[in-house]
């Protein structure tokens, strides 16, 4: 296997997964810091609640929810783009040693 293929294949393993994993980790973090300093201490941990009382207790600083909100989406939208960009590479990789294939036989 030409070198070129296999640095594709240790950059795809070294630079796109773990870049994917580090935004999993942080979205994890994340989470359990909301749920920590803010679902736990507004009450707002029991999704069972009536939305009547979900809302009153969101509504009673709607600022802290927005802004968690905001930054959780920010979160999300950053894993995607990583894991977009893990597609690309990986479709490279595919195709690249599917040529290196039919170029063996």
């Amino acid at each position: 296997m030409p070198d070129t293929l296999i640095r594709q294949i240790t950059n795809l393993h070294y630079a796109d997964f773990s870049n994917v994993e580090q935004r999993y980790k942080s979205i994890q973090v994340y989470s359990q810091q909301t749920k920590l300093n803010y679902l736990i201490p507004y009450e707002l941990i029991n999704i069972n609640q009536d939305t009547n009382e979900l809302y009153r207790k969101i509504m009673a600083d709607p600022e802290t929810f927005f802004s968690y909100v905001t930054l959780f989406h920010q979160q999300i939208k950053s894993a995607i783009v990583s894991l977009q960009v893990a597609e690309l590479a990986i479709n490279k990789v595919i195709t690249n040693l599917e040529q290196y294939q039919k170029e063996m036989k």
